[in-house]
């Protein structure tokens, strides 16, 4: 757990430390807030200059700086990019789907043939994404037959295909 500088207030002034300490640039986003019973601590990203430490002062009244070991912020990636940004080069990126179909419990996604060694990567980040799902497909090929048919490819997870999917109301097999 890293320390870091932190702003010591009442908890009845947290919503008005907050609102203060981001409008200053000083609230850190990477570490996690900290409670004791009737205190907050908020972790900053620098210590405030004397202006900023009159202000925060004047404004809040009962707060104190001081250093506290804080618990790191992990944030769930919320896109595709976000979530491969640090595993592909950073040319392949643009190359990434922006949209998917989600079925139940089934993705069915189109790969770029730029992308196709990095497809098994693009599945397991999809599971990161979306926890409750059980099979990635990638599309192979053009629709064909008078029933616009698509073969498919599973990239990750356990190939289950069989789902549930609700529309409506109702439920499709």
């Amino acid at each position: 757990m890293p320390k870091a500088d932190c702003l010591k207030i009442q908890k009845r002034l947290t919503e008005k430390a907050i609102q203060l300490s981001k409008n200053l640039g000083l609230l850190s986003s990477n570490l996690k807030i900290a409670r004791n019973d009737d205190e907050v601590l908020l972790p900053l990203q620098r210590k405030p200059a004397e202006k900023e430490q009159e202000l925060v002062e004047t404004r809040l009244g009962e707060a104190e700086l001081t250093i506290h070991d804080f618990q790191v912020n992990v944030r769930k990636p919320r896109t595709l990019i976000n979530a491969l940004e640090d595993m592909l080069p950073s040319y392949l990126l643009a190359s990434l789907p922006r949209s998917i179909d989600i079925l139940g419990k089934v993705v069915i996604i189109e790969v770029p043939p730029e992308l196709k060694d990095y497809d098994r990567l693009i599945g397991e980040a999809l599971f990161q994404l979306y926890p409750s799902l059980k099979t990635v497909l990638a599309k192979e090929g053009a629709v064909f037959g008078e029933c616009r048919l698509r073969r498919y490819r599973v990239i990750a997870g356990t190939g289950e295909t069989e789902t549930y999917h609700k529309e409506d109301g109702g439920i499709d097999y």
